[in-house]
């Protein structure tokens, strides 16, 4: 194998890590050698690290020690390789605020902005770390309040149409929950949130933005 036997927290091993091979603590494992073709592959999957960056998160293998957690679909590579995030604190955006993030950050367009933001005012009051609980036993999380039935995985963060945990969308890092809100999008249209469909759908939403530029 080749390996080297590390404590874990404070190295990155970009062939992987083992456990059981090592004596010592817990946090003593083999950190296993990258040879030629695994760091050719690194090179190649770190050109498609784009979203783990913006999020505030680096690219490794699972099997890596992760301070904070882990969350698949930002990094380039195998399923395996996840975007290790921070544990952040959720944040409360101004409404100005919010839409120029949209338009700076995360390549919103103009003709609707206006409704993006509107949906977030009265779905989370532009609150990240706002959760609802549903009556049929379901929760909605994050400033979108993105629902665990369908899009978001409550637990492990594999399942579900984006593959992300739920509570990765209650940080202050609104990356993934863009990437999410925009799958939702795709498919159903500003119509899969209930909030929008109360309060925005045919509304002047462009007052909610019109004073942001």
């Amino acid at each position: 194998m080749g390996g080297t036997c590390v404590d874990w927290r404070y190295h990155v091993c970009h062939g992987g890590v083992e456990t059981g091979l090592c004596p010592g603590d817990t946090n003593i494992r083999c950190c296993k050698k990258c040879d030629f073709n695994c760091e050719h592959n690194e090179a190649g999957w770190s050109g498609h690290d784009g979203a783990c960056t913006a999020a505030g998160g680096e690219c490794q293998l699972e099997s890596n020690y992760c301070a904070g957690s882990y969350q698949g679909g930002l990094c380039g590579g195998p399923q395996e390789r996840k975007c290790c995030k921070e544990a952040t604190q959720g944040k409360v955006y101004e409404r100005c605020e919010f839409a120029r993030e949209l338009v700076d950050l995360h390549g919103f367009d103009f003709g609707t902005l206006g409704n993006w933001v509107c949906l977030a005012q009265h779905e989370s009051s532009y609150n990240t770390a706002a959760t609802n609980d549903n009556t049929n036993g379901s929760r909605d999380y994050g400033i979108f309040q993105i629902n665990d039935n369908y899009w978001c995985d409550a637990n492990v963060g594999a399942g579900a149409d984006c593959g992300m945990t739920c509570t990765s969308f209650l940080d202050s890092v609104l990356a993934d929950d863009v990437t999410c809100a925009k799958i939702i999008y795709n498919r159903h249209g500003f119509e899969a949130w209930y909030g929008w469909i109360n309060n925005c759908k045919n509304t002047n939403v462009e007052d909610y933005v019109s004073d942001c530029f």
